[in-house]
């Protein structure tokens, strides 16, 4: 079982008697906000190599993903649905493919504001907070510390299959 340096937070315990809500919650948030902040500076830091004259993608993300949202973007902003993409072979269902991207609500707004240059890096900083978010949070309601939650947001989040 994982201890957490807030054991009264825990469920199923209570905290010492005597012990108002408030410094409970107090000593709780804090030791999140600092998580949050740790991980705020991370995903900053992991953003400037985006945004500072190049994008990190796989090869899978550069040749199948991004041309299929550069279309789904192109399609979208003429207010036209991209039932069929004339591009791939000679011809293919584009969307009922569900990797095309269509349905998939970011991918559909960020390509049809923006050009695939600009889009891809938001692209990719928006999946880096969701996970370092998502993995953080996951964490702490498994009952791992602000710290532990801190160093797996940020272990998971600069992995490669985030980056595409």
């Amino acid at each position: 079982m994982i201890e957490s340096s807030h054991a009264e937070l825990s469920p199923g315990t209570l905290p010492a008697a005597g012990t108002s809500d408030a410094a409970v919650a107090g000593r709780f948030w804090e030791s999140d906000l600092a998580g949050v902040l740790g991980l705020v500076v991370i995903t900053f830091v992991a953003s400037l190599v985006l945004f500072g004259g190049g994008v990190i993608i796989g090869q899978d993300s550069a040749t199948q993903f991004y041309p299929w949202y550069s279309y789904l973007g192109e399609r979208l902003s003429a207010f036209d649905v991209p039932g069929w993409n004339p591009y791939q072979f000679a011809g293919a269902p584009f969307a009922g493919d569900p990797q095309s991207g269509w349905m998939y609500f970011p991918a559909m707004v960020l390509f049809s504001l923006f050009s695939v240059a600009l889009a891809a890096p938001i692209f990719i900083l928006f999946h880096l907070m969701l996970a370092g978010a998502g993995t953080y949070i996951l964490s702490r309601l498994l009952g791992i510390g602000a710290g532990g939650a801190l160093v797996a947001a940020a272990a998971y989040e600069l992995t490669s299959p985030v980056y595409g």
